[in-house]
């Protein structure tokens, strides 16, 4: 999976993608195990970190069933001896091998499972927030920088404490945030990275713009081929609701998350407001 973290300024845009891998399978196999016991080492620091933040209060969540995962499937479902499955709230995982090495420090230990409601997807898997004792298995992937916040409608109670968790690798330097910046033009960036690719995207706005059917919150001048968030009207009472006016978001400094779509130019589909962070 490519993770772009893209920071426009003075018509450059930055970001980060992983880069091929073309060592010889010895030499791979070699790193990949490094790889591991860095990121066990990872884990164990974690504990600690994590401590720290306490997660979030598990008192004004919704307790479910305690649970223990025996493997981990795509997509880091987690299968449990039941053979319920599981989903991590509140976050975007980035790097897959890198959060599915964490989370086998976790297997066949006991966790408390906690949301703020129970929510299930179409494949029925359950999406909750885990820890072993004071430790939230969100907080060591946000930590490591294997995953980034990604709040959901249903998921927000937590928002605070993941966002804080990302902060620390963010300011850090790890996973994901590591190998960033790389200079180069808005359409370079964007355009080289598929649709429906995860993006957290930094940028200041040019302009905002209006139709019958949506809003527009423009990242460049050229609004044919220059990045872009796409609010679609039902979506507005939403942010209407929040306190959120998106007519003064002009020349405000944004963190936007979500899924990158191609329509005349890169843009990003924003549902809920809590996708939106004003950075000053």
């Amino acid at each position: 999976m490519v993770f772009a973290h893209p920071l426009k300024h003075n018509g450059t845009v930055e970001h980060w993608r992983a880069k091929p891998n073309r060592k010889s399978g010895k030499t791979r196999h070699l790193q990949a195990k490094g790889q591991a016991l860095r990121l066990l080492a990872l884990l164990l620091l974690a504990l600690f970190w994590s401590a720290a933040l306490q997660g979030c209060e598990r008192s004004q969540l919704q307790r479910l069933a305690p649970m223990q995962f025996i493997r981990i499937d795509p997509l880091t479902t987690l299968q449990t001896r039941n053979a319920g499955a599981w989903r991590l709230a509140g976050i975007q995982v980035v790097d897959e091998e890198g959060a599915k090495a964490l989370l086998r420090g976790f297997s066949n230990l006991p966790l408390d499972a906690a949301a703020d409601q129970r929510l299930l997807d179409r494949y029925e898997r359950t999406w909750a927030y885990l820890w072993h004792g004071d430790t939230m298995v969100q907080a060591v992937l946000l930590e490591a920088g294997v995953a980034v916040v990604w709040p959901r409608p249903g998921q927000m109670a937590c928002l605070e404490h993941l966002n804080k968790s990302e902060e620390i690798a963010r300011n850090m330097g790890r996973g994901a945030w590591h190998d960033w910046p790389l200079s180069v033009t808005a359409t370079q960036s964007l355009g080289k990275i598929a649709a429906g690719q995860f993006v957290v995207l930094e940028g200041r706005v040019k302009s905002v713009g209006e139709t019958s059917a949506r809003r527009y919150l423009n990242f460049g001048d050229d609004y044919s081929s220059d990045t872009s968030a796409v609010i679609e009207r039902k979506h507005l009472k939403r942010f209407r609701s929040a306190g959120m006016e998106l007519s003064k978001l002009k020349g405000k400094r944004l963190r936007l998350r979500g899924f990158l779509g191609q329509r005349n130019g890169p843009y990003l589909s924003l549902a809920f407001p809590e996708q939106i962070e004003l950075l000053d």
